[in-house]
């Protein structure tokens, strides 16, 4: 797997009217990632993960990826901002598992200097099963070419992107295993400043939330052990509790002890008086939490599981954040973003030592629509028609599909003025299973070239219908809602 973290850019060219819509499209051998665009926007800051999946193949020392920021535009072609190229080499050879690329400069289209610069940093995952390319090693390959500071051993982590061991390296205990979304680089190496002598620490768990716990008519309820302190939430009731709960832990320790203390978090079933009650475990160092920026972990998901069987899978998944706070250490403020429930859950998960997860493909079959409603006035029509738009008022909507799972949104091709569409298309969704998200969101839109999509109608598949016997849904008619204008149906 290959990870392309795209951070930011920095002096982008202007328009001749007001500041540009910037995205950054990475190319690698003939696929292509694209970001989000940025409203107006001369320094963006995109902060996006894009993945390519080598398919068994590892890299060899001539790979390189191309990257090219182009300026958004509704209506018509992007215009080309600037360009750059990275070579793989140090990724392919093993030299580096993660090769950041700062202050990388853009390029024009003659390959003259815009002023611009782009921040990326790349991490590679060997495929578990690829057959190292016998160039990798091989003399005379380019050089690593413009990478920009490429940074050295020991650097402090990165933002988020691929996971730096080797296939089929096993973690150590206390600390999360292979993860969705790990920071890439060296943090583990990073020199710890303080004096290896006694000192006061506070270290700060909340429990925020659980999801799909398992069993029926459950009672969960949280158990948090730090260097011997026990503090346990209340009594909740369900599958996806609630808690929203904070614990303090003070201690006294030398920072060599302290950092090798486990930070255990247990949930257990309160209803059961089994022995067995217990539901699921997660583990990890406490120095692992005081190597994160801020000290901190926030608003991360954790894979709960069996202790004694690591190979058992999930037990659930609990939403916590952790801090380690030093003397004179200010802790960071904890945000909730207002779109957290529309992130990559899939990428913001921790798992334990010895639990793995595998790559599987979601198909969805999207047939055709009908008696979608009309979206646009008579007087987007006519503003339409200034811009070459033919008029039909029986079809005023060009509709096309999108759907979304962990994160992850693929759309169905546009089909202009067809109030019954029919795609007649095949989506195919790689995620990570099993996952922590239970429905699959299928979302019409009216596609707007003036103007932003309008939403038209929403609805839900359910995994575990999915998931059963079978494996299929088939011939499957979804009424769209909550619009109450809403009174189409989709086929797949």
């Amino acid at each position: 797997m290959l990870r392309v973290v795209v951070e930011s850019a920095a002096g982008l060219p202007k328009k001749k009217l007001g500041n540009p819509d910037p995205i950054t499209t990475i190319v690698f051998k003939d696929e292509k990632n694209k970001t989000k665009f940025i409203d107006r926007e001369t320094n963006p800051v995109w902060n996006e993960v894009l993945e390519f999946d080598l398919k068994g193949v590892a890299l060899d020392s001539s790979s390189f990826i191309d990257v090219i920021v182009k300026d958004y535009e509704t209506i018509g072609k992007d215009k080309f901002l600037g360009a750059a190229k990275v070579y793989l080499k140090e990724l392919a050879t093993g030299q580096l598992k993660s090769l950041p690329s700062k202050n990388l400069p853009l390029l024009g289209e003659k390959g003259q200097s815009t002023g611009a610069i782009i921040n990326l940093v790349i991490g590679y995952e060997p495929p578990a099963t690829g057959i190292p390319n016998p160039n990798a090693h091989a003399d005379g390959d380019p050089a690593a070419g413009d990478t920009g500071d490429g940074g050295e051993e020991g650097d402090e982590d990165y933002t988020d992107g691929g996971h730096g061991d080797a296939p089929g390296s096993v973690p150590s205990p206390g600390q999360p295993g292979k993860q969705l979304q790990k920071r890439i680089g060296k943090g583990r190496n990073r020199q710890r400043t303080l004096a290896n002598k006694p000192q006061d620490f506070q270290i700060r768990v909340r429990v925020i939330e659980g999801r799909q716990f398992p069993g029926n008519n459950i009672k969960p309820v949280v158990k948090v052990n730090v260097c011997g302190q026990t503090h346990r939430t209340r009594i909740r009731r369900g599958n996806n509790p609630f808690f929203d709960e904070i614990f303090f832990y003070n201690v006294n320790m030398m920072p060599s002890d302290l950092f090798d203390e486990d930070i255990s978090i247990r949930v257990y079933d309160s209803y059961s008086l089994r022995a067995d009650s217990l539901m699921g475990e997660f583990k990890l160092h406490v120095g692992y939490v005081y190597d994160e920026p801020g000290h901190a972990i926030m608003r991360k998901w954790i894979l709960l599981s069996d202790p004694d069987d690591s190979s058992s899978g999930a037990r659930g998944y609990l939403k916590v954040s952790m801090f380690v706070v030093g003397t004179g250490d200010e802790p960071p403020v904890e945000k909730r973003e207002q779109n957290e429930e529309e992130d990559d859950l899939e990428s913001n998960l921790l798992l334990p030592a010895g639990v793995t997860l595998r790559w599987v493909t979601f198909v969805l079959k999207v047939f055709r629509a009908e008696d979608i409603p009309q979206m646009d006035d008579a007087f987007v029509q006519s503003v339409k028609e200034i811009f070459g738009a033919d008029s039909d008022k029986k079809n005023l909507v060009d509709p096309f599909l999108e759907v979304s799972f962990a994160g992850k949104k693929i759309c169905t091709k546009i089909l202009e003025k067809n109030a019954n569409p029919e795609w007649n298309q095949l989506i195919n969704l790689q995620v990570k299973f099993p996952s922590m998200c239970e429905r699959i969101k299928l979302s019409i839109f009216d596609w707007d070239r003036l103007t932003r999509n309008d939403a038209i109608g929403t609805t839900f598949l359910n995994l575990t219908k999915i998931a059963s016997s079978g494996g299929e849904i088939e011939d499957a008619h979804e009424r769209y809602g909550p619009s109450p204008t809403s009174e189409g149906f989709i086929c797949g």
